[in-house]
């Protein structure tokens, strides 16, 4: 046999580059993931999967190991794959066509690097007219630094949020004026349609069946002074970029809140601010051979009381 002929898989590669060939030939895998809603199969190796993510890592080394096959229907094909390569490789990859979806595998599985690598591209949204997109999904998973960035852009550009008809894309809604009616909800009733350009009032809202024929009518009324009653016509004030401040409660903490009793708190402000939120502990709960305070219970001295 001519020697040169003869060549073996693992030559004149990185280790990541070995690492993925294994796992695309299904050489010694010892797991397999049944993915998606069609359960597709999909072999790995265990040690690469616990060594990548916490809960894998419970999963297969727990006190309850799992046994046999795991199914993970909430977690498509596509995102299971690129979650692997990650694994495998270190090699990620982010789009605003992925996002979301990884996102969530990395909020699953506790990958902190591949959940920080999609806040950077959610980001990029949070700065346009979608920013109410970016600010719910950075609720959903705890993303501050995203929820600032979307906050501060909606703040600053109100009305291109509100005209990207995200309310109906959230609901699952086709953009018709009755959809989009049915999810402004009451909030249709702040929006100053008297001080809109009549043209575009006649081109873009009259037209789209949003309003009804007597709320078209005390709007093009107003347009010859006689003061609608159904929508605000005042104009806003300018608005400008917010200071955000934080307040604690306590200016230093020596041991846990109790648990017995009502724990509130009220507060006043001598001018109009806005509470972005608000932070809230659970209770606690005391460790046994702990007193209320949190203390250590001091030790028995062995005599007892007559």
């Amino acid at each position: 046999m001519d020697a040169n002929n003869t060549t073996d898989w693992r030559d004149n590669k990185a280790l990541p580059e070995l690492m993925m060939y294994m796992l695309q030939n299904e050489i010694m895998c010892d797991v397999t993931l049944r993915v998606g809603d069609e359960r597709k199969p999909i072999k790995a190796h265990k040690y690469m999967l616990s060594s990548r993510s916490a809960v894998f890592h419970t999963m297969f080394e727990g006190s309850l190991p799992e046994k046999g096959d795991i199914t993970i229907p909430d977690v498509d094909e596509d995102t299971f794959r690129d979650i692997l390569k990650y694994f495998y490789s270190d090699v990620i990859t982010i789009t605003n066509n992925n996002v979301k979806e990884m996102l969530y595998a990395a909020d699953k599985y506790m990958l902190a690097a591949v959940k920080r690598e999609c806040e950077t591209v959610l980001k990029q949204t949070a700065k346009s007219e979608h920013a109410t997109k970016a600010l719910q999904t950075a609720y959903q998973y705890h993303l501050s630094d995203l929820q600032t960035e979307s906050l501060d852009y909606i703040e600053m550009n109100t009305k291109a949020c509100l005209l990207s008809e995200h309310a109906c894309e959230l609901a699952k809604l086709e953009p018709s004026g009755g959809n989009i009616r049915e999810a402004l909800g009451n909030s249709l009733y702040l929006i100053r349609f008297p001080n809109v350009e009549m043209k575009f009032f006649s081109d873009a809202v009259a037209s789209s069946c949003l309003l009804t024929s007597d709320e078209m009518v005390s709007i093009y009324q107003s347009y010859f002074g006689v003061i609608s009653k159904t929508f605000p016509s005042s104009l806003r004030g300018p608005v400008s970029k917010q200071q955000t401040y934080t307040i604690n409660r306590y200016g230093q903490i020596t041991g846990p809140m109790g648990t017995t009793g009502n724990q509130s708190l009220i507060f006043l402000s001598d001018i109009d601010v806005w509470l972005k939120g608000v932070l809230i502990f659970l209770p606690y709960v005391k460790p046994p051979g702990y007193n209320h305070y949190g203390h250590p219970k001091p030790p028995k001295t062995g005599f007892n009381k007559h």
